[in-house]
């Protein structure tokens, strides 16, 4: 078997990769995934590296180590996105991988086949959505080991739908299997989240989208991007940040304090569904700061981090009372807590 080598300014090194390549992702592969581009209307350019090597755009940025996962995530798509996961495991273990995201979803089996993958590789995965991470979307954006997303993204969450057909006792099977599936997705919410069943019950009962900002406090993400700090900043980016926070800040203003009219609202019992619909994802935002919502390993985590006392807790729905006592006279000294942080900014050079 050939021997991988890293430095890809060598002709041999390039030639050697490629051929490992091969095994992983056949030339067949490739052309399939150039095909459906090209019958779709899209060009994929061509472009040559410094050294001179000529690429396609999606190689060049796969030799560095970047995946791009656009549009529906079927059996083709996931073909290819899982064989460069392992490819890049291969010819480099460790190193991290950075996978773009803009997706509607799809396939709840063909996405949890590249959730498996990013999950079973030894190199990290950084996630970063752009445009839209929508139903499955949002579950593969999850399953990276760092996850981002630009300040223009939108993730949505959902339930997932049955396309059930045939016999009616083949339709009950059919509905009982999807319902499993919908069980696999919340754990992956809850696994990497924090959140509890209680809170993914809430959230996918209806659509709901979210803001890159209002996934930051719901702990969905890590961090937003939003560009090259003093390179890429508009002239007037000012008066825009301004605009749009009076406008969250509104919407903001709007959500009840105490949790049961918070989830009257979400479930369409109070006097007013109407702004349970409007502010759905403001709603949901606010239930995640609530320890009743967390897990008991994210209760644990903000004990630990500020040092909440809870040798008198002896249920969780003690922990739970003592640590939003805390979480209270935090808010009241203008303390942030866990969940709810500020937008930090990621320089994306």
């Amino acid at each position: 078997m050939t021997k991988l080598v890293k430095n890809f300014n060598d002709t041999q090194a390039e030639h050697d990769v490629i051929a490992k390549m091969k095994s992983v992702l056949t030339v067949e592969d490739a052309k399939n995934a150039l095909q459906a581009a090209a019958d779709s209307g899209v060009m994929v350019p061509s472009v040559r590296d410094v050294d001179g090597t000529g690429y396609d755009i999606f190689s060049l940025l796969l030799k560095n180590r970047i995946i791009m996962v656009n549009g529906q995530v079927e059996p083709g798509m996931t073909a290819v996105v899982t064989a460069q996961l392992q490819f890049l495991d291969l010819t480099d273990p460790g190193k991290e991988i950075r996978m773009f995201i803009n997706s509607p979803g799809g396939s709840v089996i063909d996405g949890s086949a590249i959730y498996d993958t990013m999950r079973t590789i030894q190199s990290p995965v950084r996630t970063v959505g752009v445009g839209m991470q929508a139903s499955m979307g949002s579950i593969i954006l999850a399953g990276g080991d760092n996850r981002s997303m630009t300040r223009s993204s939108k993730l949505m969450i959902h339930s997932i739908g049955s396309r059930t057909e045939g016999k009616l006792n083949e339709q009950e099977i059919s509905l009982e299997v999807t319902r499993r599936l919908f069980d696999e997705m919340k754990a992956v919410y809850i696994r990497h989240i924090g959140l509890n069943k209680e809170f993914w019950d809430l959230c996918c009962a209806k659509d709901t989208w979210f803001t890159a900002e209002q996934a930051l406090k719901m702990g969905f993400i890590d961090d937003i991007i939003e560009g090259m700090t003093g390179k890429k900043s508009a002239k007037y980016d000012k008066s825009a940040d301004a605009f749009l926070k009076a406008a969250q800040d509104s919407r903001d203003a709007q959500i009840p304090k105490d949790t049961q009219d918070i989830k009257h609202l979400l479930l369409g019992t109070s006097a007013d569904d109407g702004k349970g619909e409007r502010l759905r994802p403001e709603l949901l935002v606010a239930l995640a700061q609530k320890p009743e919502y967390w897990t008991e390993e994210k209760r644990a985590e903000y004990a630990s981090v500020h040092n909440v006392d809870l040798k008198g807790a002896k249920t969780q729905a003690d922990v739970v009372k003592a640590l939003t006592a805390a979480i209270e006279g935090k808010k009241s000294a203008n303390d942030n807590v866990l969940v709810a942080k500020a937008p930090k900014v990621v320089n994306s050079n």
